[in-house]
């Protein structure tokens, strides 16, 4: 499907199947993307802000340069996406896979990492995570400790 610059602002497309979607630059502001299989799309300067993205499917989707703030990823599945650049302020990736995602000169400020996994992922600079929050169910690359003000959980 082409997508491109669409405006989709508060669709809902929960359970939708936009694998290898053209959707560069579109509007999905506050859509409801539930379980949607976002695999291999092209996100490159959309604007997903506020969108629902609880539980979907977005392996080696590229959304460098978008923006993503206070979107919820909980439970999503981001393996190998490209997220460099991208604005994530305040995005919930709780539980999310980011197995090998490059994270280069991605905003993680304030975003809620708890339980996500990061481990391979690709240019993740200490700066990113320490203005980030999350705990020790964050798994984080070996190259990266857990920063102090973290929760702790007991």
């Amino acid at each position: 499907a082409n997508l491109q610059g669409a405006k989709l602002f508060l669709a809902n497309l929960q359970g939708a199947k936009l694998g290898k979607a053209n959707l560069q630059g579109t509007g999905l502001i506050g859509a409801n993307l539930q379980q949607a299989n976002l695999n291999g799309a092209n996100l490159q300067q959309a604007n997903l802000n506020a969108a629902k993205l609880q539980h979907a499917e977005v392996f080696f989707a590229n959304l460098s340069e978008a923006s993503l703030r206070e979107v919820d990823l909980y439970g999503a599945n981001l393996m190998g996406t490209n997220l460099q650049m991208a604005i994530l302020d305040e995005a919930n990736l709780c539980g999310a896979n980011l197995l090998g995602a490059n994270l280069s000169m991605t905003n993680l400020s304030d975003v809620k990492l708890e339980g996500a996994i990061l481990t391979g992922v690709k240019n993740l600079e200490p700066h990113q995570i320490t203005v980030a929050s999350g705990d020790v169910t964050t798994r984080l690359p070996e190259n990266v400790d857990l920063p102090n003000h973290w929760t702790q959980i007991s």
